[in-house]
């Protein structure tokens, strides 16, 4: 039976499991949802166990 397989794929996996969870040189990527309701953006991020005046936010542009 011909199996496929893709190696960097696995690497990818691998490198992403010894790196673990990023740091402030290297974030990682936050779960969030993002759209617009009219006139205003709505942003929802997960942030279990962040209490909301943890939370500082600065917009640009």
């Amino acid at each position: 039976m011909l199996m496929r397989t893709d190696p960097f794929r696995e690497l990818d996996r691998l490198a992403q499991q010894l790196m673990g969870p990023g740091t402030w040189s290297k974030p990682s990527a936050m779960p969030m949802d993002a759209y617009r309701e009219g006139d205003e953006y709505v942003v929802a991020f997960d942030l279990p166990g962040v209490t909301a005046d943890a939370i500082d936010i600065d917009v640009e542009r």
